[in-house]
């Protein structure tokens, strides 16, 4: 109950944070919502014409817009909640894209910053991306990606989410399972290669993300705040079942890497 508790403060604190800058930037709010048929009004959803004009006012004052449409909307990626401004795929652009250059590359800040929270060094061939599919089979999307030369970095974003994405048996997914899922566990460096089925789709997203490590040379990353702790507490519950090469399976918590005097902070934590 306490647990349930905490997970809509968190919620329902950063909607009401969000609301309270949206009217300060003079941010269209009172959006809507297609719930199941149901059209919803809510005032942390962005009120415009169509989703990529809502989605681009949700873009920070000052950070280009030129990489939101090249691998976000002419891709056909933009998610169907990117409207609403506690958005993780447009947290993740407004905070990622100002360490890009123009030609898609990491700059200095980027640089250091994978650097500092996964201990690689970059080159100045790196390239980045947003929303990127490694496997159209498989088809995880991921939020952010670094390639290097054969160094691979994937990035999971997550704000105000509830959780890590789980699955339900059926027979879908256990032919996914059986066709896909089972041949990544055996070419992947870091979970038990001879996992249940279930205890894969209860830890879903999180365990298809990480089997993308198949080399020392590929790392997956996780960034969510610590004060979710619905998010929080199903990593901690999962992190054992990383077994080995756990340096290539990195958590960055928000709370730890946001300037406080930046405006992402004054939009997403303040």
């Amino acid at each position: 109950m306490c647990q349930t508790l905490m997970k809509v403060n968190y919620i329902s604190g950063r909607k009401r944070a969000l609301i309270a800058y949206a009217e300060t930037h003079k941010i269209p709010i009172g959006g809507t919502f297609n719930y199941k048929g149901k059209i919803n009004t809510y005032n942390h959803i962005i009120k415009s014409t169509n989703l990529v004009s809502a989605a681009k006012l949700n873009i920070i004052s000052g950070v280009e817009h030129d990489v939101f449409y090249k691998y976000i909307v002419t891709q056909k990626r933009l998610h169907r909640y990117a409207h609403h401004l506690n958005s993780s795929q447009l947290l993740c652009y407004n905070y990622f894209r100002p360490m890009m250059t123009t030609d898609d590359r990491p700059n200095p800040k980027l640089k250091q910053w994978v650097m500092d929270n996964i201990g690689v060094q970059l080159s100045g061939k790196a390239r980045c991306r947003f929303e990127y599919v490694a496997d159209s089979k498989e088809k995880t999307n991921f939020d952010f990606y670094i390639k290097d030369g054969d160094i691979e970095i994937f990035f999971e974003i997550k704000y105000t989410e509830s959780g890590f994405g789980r699955v339900q048996y059926n027979q879908r997914y256990e032919k996914k399972f059986e066709e896909i899922y089972k041949e990544m566990l055996k070419a992947q460096k870091c979970l038990p290669i001879n996992m249940p089925m279930k205890l894969f789709f209860d830890n879903y997203q999180l365990c298809r993300n990480i089997c993308y490590i198949t080399s020392d040379n590929k790392f997956v990353v996780f960034i969510f705040p610590r004060n979710n702790t619905t998010v929080f507490s199903q990593y901690e519950a999962f992190r054992h079942l990383i077994q080995s090469r756990q340096s290539n399976v990195k958590v960055v918590y928000w709370e730890d890497i946001v300037n406080c005097n930046s405006e992402f902070f004054a939009k997403y934590f303040k």
